[in-house]
């Protein structure tokens, strides 16, 4: 029988160099080796203010929070979200199912993605708060404008109003001294309540057909007279009266036009993630 001839082992230095060596993987790398799969992934927002107004003890701080909620979760911002994300990856079958709440009695929001792995639904949520941040903006710089715009152009016709009737009650005043229209006034209603007097007492006299005529037409006269005085005056307290009621409307608008250039400044960035993503299996 023939011995066996045992083989020769191969030395250290011939192990180190005919076996290709493997290097170790780092913790970040076997993650994204290995997503998990169906994961749910979750973030945290915090609601700072509403309408440039504190959110905390806020009245609307309900209403509000509920709408944010809604809006992470609505199919406009999910279509966006999966837009960016198939412009990163276009194998991304966009079948992610997004949660959204308010955590009662807080100033908080939750958001959670299921339906992906760990990888995927991280990345879709990070892409989903920055398309709910830029939505918001977009939003709400549009109504800003719309309003902005609104108000400028009601300060505008006020303005042109104002002008107006400005220059309106100025040619009053030039043709007609109001003072001295008023005292005139005062002076006819009085000349008025003599003649109505006296048409009684002619009017018992025997020769009263004569004379009646004659204070009548005298009368007439003073009556039309302070009807064009009334017409005046009445003029003089309208315009005075419009104009103030028109300056007042200025003030009005133009403090409503502060406000909403404030207002459009703080909306669209009163939502701030303060636990960014993060999956569970």
């Amino acid at each position: 029988m023939l011995p066996v001839l045992a083989q020769d082992e191969p030395s250290s230095k011939e192990s180190a160099k005919d076996v290709p060596a493997v290097a170790e993987k780092t913790p970040a790398e076997t993650r994204r080796a290995k997503p998990v799969a169906n994961a749910t992934v979750t973030a945290t927002l915090m609601v700072q203010h509403i309408h440039g107004e504190p959110a905390s003890g806020n009245p609307g701080l309900e209403v509000y929070c509920t709408t944010q909620a809604i809006l992470l979760a609505s199919p406009e911002i999910k279509r966006r979200t999966v837009s960016t994300m198939k412009d990163m990856d276009s194998e991304f079958d966009g079948q992610a199912r997004i949660k959204a709440k308010w955590v009662p009695k807080t100033t908080l929001l939750e958001v959670t993605i299921d339906n992906l792995d760990s990888e995927q639904g991280t990345a879709f949520l990070e892409t989903l708060l920055e398309e709910f941040t830029t939505f918001k903006r977009e939003i709400s710089q549009t109504v800003a404008d719309r309003r902005i715009n609104l108000i400028t152009e009601q300060v505008i016709s006020l303005e042109g109003r104002l002008n107006d009737d400005g220059e309106a009650l100025q040619s009053l005043r030039q043709e007609y001294h109001m003072s001295s229209l008023r005292t005139e006034g005062e002076q006819v209603t009085q000349e008025i309540a003599n003649l109505l007097k006296e048409r009684q007492k002619v009017a018992l006299e025997k020769n009263a057909d004569t004379k009646l005529p004659q204070v009548e037409k005298r009368l007439a006269k003073k009556t039309e007279r302070m009807r064009e005085i009334e017409a005046i005056v009445a003029n003089d307290n309208g315009l005075s009266s419009r104009i103030g009621r028109t300056r007042a409307a200025i003030e009005t608008s133009l403090s409503r036009l502060t406000q909403e250039e404030t207002r459009a400044a703080f909306m669209g960035d009163g939502v701030t993630v303060i636990i960014p993503p993060s999956s569970r299996p």
